[in-house]
């Protein structure tokens, strides 16, 4: 969607509103709950930072602009689930703690997470290994070779907390190198330095409830926030 804003005519914008429209569809049409999620983290962003390169509105005035498009995309997705071009699991995002049930996760999945929860209380220090879980779904749980689909049960099962402490410092520190860097640079610097970490969030999003460890776009998002270094600001 940036790039979009930038390349005005030709080919070249009709490639990228190709792209752009096919992510929208591809990822619900994949089914899967974790694309959703990082979806609707990346539309909203991008809707703010598309009507911003436009409007150049503040941006808490843009805020109610990302939320309608969060919400019409839910409702498009909603219908194109009733009509049958989405899968139906769609609808059964878990939100709350009460919905983790196998109705709602399915049966395979709900062992899984039950089986990261029981192995974290038991090694939260120091965890299992990275390939410990595997080995214990097999053998102790019995529910075959299974990896965790959380990017933090992931780390914390394999390592143990201090890891998983790290990982979140790390986190932390990116987001704030962002936010500098994007905050000290003008016009369309500052607009392809945000899509990048709106694409860095969306990612990590849908790492709370999908894998993204083996995902390199992750790690070259990862690349550019640490190594984004503080500038005096270029505003007046």
């Amino acid at each position: 969607m940036a790039l979009v804003t930038h390349w005005k005519t030709g080919w070249t914008k009709v490639a990228y509103v190709g792209l752009t429209a096919s992510m929208i569809f591809l990822i619900p049409l994949s089914g899967s709950r974790g694309g959703i999620v990082g979806l609707v983290f990346v539309l909203g962003a991008l809707t703010i930072l598309f009507l911003r390169s436009i409007a150049e509105l503040e941006l808490l005035r843009l805020l109610p602009a990302g939320a309608v498009a969060v919400i019409l995309f839910g409702l498009v997705v909603l219908a194109a689930v009733h009509i049958g071009i989405f899968p139906q699991r769609l609808t059964s995002i878990p939100l709350t703690a009460g919905a983790f049930s196998p109705e709602v996760l399915g049966p395979q999945r709900y062992d899984v997470h039950k089986a990261e929860l029981v192995t974290i209380q038991r090694h939260w220090l120091t965890g299992v290994g990275y390939e410990g879980f595997v080995v214990l779904t097999e053998k102790m749980y019995e529910i075959g070779s299974f990896r965790a689909h959380n990017l933090i049960t992931r780390v914390w099962m394999a390592a143990g907390i201090g890891p998983v402490l790290i990982l979140l410092a790390t986190g932390l520190s990116i987001i704030r190198n962002y936010t500098r860097a994007i905050y000290n640079l003008d016009s369309i610097d500052q607009m392809y330095l945000s899509a990048l970490f709106i694409g860095f969030g969306g990612i990590t999003v849908a790492g709370m409830v999908n894998i993204v460890i083996d995902e390199p776009l992750w790690y070259v998002l990862i690349a550019v926030g640490s190594n984004l270094i503080p500038e005096e600001s270029n505003r007046s």
